[in-house]
């Protein structure tokens, strides 16, 4: 049995265990998005990970390491490393392929010595912001391809690889549900999303409740590519936002709706009904007028009946599970 943990970002890591046929039908679902995406069989690879995450087998004592699928792959676990021996790394390597979480790539691009070119980039794990997007293809030159999965379910759905939107899902492997109320919800309509595997005989989830939220669409995608689409992705259920007229926030929300030119990292924290801590950790070149106009936009989301707390911070500690959650609510529980 090949045993795993999960990431535990919200709650208490679970082990999972896969047999040796689950654990190669799982790496054959996750080349078929690589290729489709436009990946090669003879790209280098590069992994980019922190300890933490359940991606990362939980025996591995290395800084980093090779694995051979994808072929000629290699793991750098970025947090065993100064920085500049993170970039020195990847210089060396010179990828054609990154994986990696977007605050992670983030620090990574900002990076003054950093010059590989890769061709294509996947963003895992966590939120990925348009305007995060942007930065990590303009300075990299590539594309930049959201994929969701989890270590219980593997892959389970990635953007569509010609633009278009939605993400197709890997429905030969698992079975997505998005339900509300104990009902399955409409195409278009948000609903938690519940995973059923089909590959994995040694520990089956059926009906599982990942935790997340998003909504799926009944359209057939344009690209010709027959696999169902999930619509939207909007983040933890237990990280919604809900405020004292009853409305509900999302993470994907503040990455997406909120001008964030300035903010390095950003953390929303709700202690109690109506009250939210706001920190934020200003990038180098930042301007005042910006950052108080963010902080403007955050007062104007919440609104009056909420007490909106600003405080700068040197650093945001990431989670044991080495994310970093931009929204956390601690009222949801």
């Amino acid at each position: 049995m090949y045993k795993a943990k999960t990431s535990g970002s919200t709650g208490l890591p679970l082990t999972i265990l896969k047999d040796k046929n689950a654990l190669s039908f799982q790496h054959a679902v996750s080349m078929r998005q690589t290729l489709e995406c436009g990946g090669r069989l003879s790209d280098k690879v590069v992994q980019l990970r922190w300890t933490g995450s359940g991606a990362v087998s939980i025996d591995v004592k290395k800084p980093y390491y090779w694995n051979y699928f994808p072929p000629i792959s290699l793991w750098i676990l970025a947090d065993r490393f100064p920085l500049k021996d993170v970039i020195n790394l990847l210089n060396f390597y010179d990828p054609d392929v990154i994986v990696s979480y977007p605050g992670l790539l983030k620090t990574v691009v900002e990076s003054r010595n950093l010059k590989i070119r890769p061709r294509l980039v996947f963003s895992t794990a966590e939120i990925l912001g348009k305007d995060v997007r942007a930065l990590i293809g303009k300075v990299l030159g590539a594309r930049v391809i959201d994929s969701y999965g989890c270590v219980e379910a593997g892959d389970i759905a990635w953007e569509c690889p010609y633009g278009y939107e939605g993400y197709h899902i890997n429905m030969d492997s698992v079975v997505v549900e998005f339900v509300k109320g104990g009902e399955n919800v409409a195409a278009g309509e948000d609903g938690e999303i519940v995973l059923t595997t089909l590959f994995n005989y040694a520990m089956p989830l059926i009906r599982y409740r990942i935790g997340d939220v998003g909504s799926f669409s009944d359209e057939n995608c344009l690209c010709g590519i027959t696999l169902p689409l999930m619509h939207s992705l909007k983040g933890r259920f237990n990280d919604f936002i809900t405020l004292p007229d009853g409305r509900k926030l999302s993470p994907w929300f503040f990455w997406n709706s909120i001008d964030l030119t300035g903010v390095a990292q950003f953390r929303i924290v709700q202690e109690k009904i109506d009250v939210i801590r706001v920190l934020l950790k200003v990038a180098e070149n930042y301007e005042v007028e910006q950052m108080e106009k963010t902080i403007k936009e955050l007062r104007k989301v919440f609104g009056g009946q909420v007490n909106v707390v600003v405080d700068i911070v040197d650093k945001l500690p990431r989670d044991t599970s080495g994310k970093m959650r931009s929204v956390i609510s601690k009222i949801q529980n």
